[in-house]
């Protein structure tokens, strides 16, 4: 069994970039469904948020996956070459657990990717593109996770990304009850913002 995960995020592309490499909530089944067919992987699982765009794969081909997204995204190969990471067997694991324990987030300790990474398991699960390998793989980081939240101060003072941006607000301007303010997105952390 070969484990693999590549991907781009916040530190690799801008947004715009980002903005279109990302897998709408509306499209997913039908994207996640194309990407096993089209590059022959056994396990798959995509990780699509405003702040990246991952795969998962078992026994899953780097250059194929590449390949897969450049043709479905209708995107130049040149375009996007240096931004990728890529991890393999252990490294996988690692860059999960930092991902879920919120060591590799913009904001340190941020619980909402834990969230992200259990609705993009749980989606692929239900359309079958998850088998054992990485039913026992995801069990393991969620557990490892709770545990390490659990016996750390990570999450003394949880605060989102969405949060933060709320809290800078309110120390710019002395009241916000009474400013008009425009919010532009149309994912979970905007959704945040508001309700913040």
């Amino acid at each position: 069994m070969k484990m693999l995960a590549l991907g781009i995020n916040h530190q690799t592309v801008d947004f715009a970039l980002r903005e279109k490499l990302s897998f709408s909530k509306d499209y997913l089944a039908h994207s996640l469904r194309a990407m096993l067919r089209d590059t022959l992987t056994e396990e798959a699982i995509i990780l699509s948020t405003c702040h990246r765009t991952e795969f998962y794969c078992i026994n899953g081909d780097v250059q194929k996956t590449m390949n897969w997204l450049y043709r479905y995204k209708k995107l130049s190969h040149d375009h996007l070459k240096s931004h990728w990471y890529v991890y393999q067997q252990e490294n996988v694991l690692r860059h999960l657990l930092r991902l879920a324990t919120g060591l590799d987030s913009k904001i340190l300790g941020e619980p909402q990717i834990l969230g992200q990474i259990k609705t993009a398991y749980a989606f692929a699960h239900s359309l079958g593109s998850v088998g054992v390998h990485f039913n026992r793989l995801f069990q393991y980081v969620f557990s490892a996770s709770k545990y390490v939240r659990g016996v750390t101060d990570i999450t003394a003072h949880p605060v989102s990304l969405a949060f933060a941006v709320v809290t800078c607000a309110k120390r710019i301007f002395a009241c916000l009850a009474d400013k008009k303010i425009l919010l532009i997105g149309a994912g979970d952390t905007i959704s945040l913002v508001g309700k913040y």
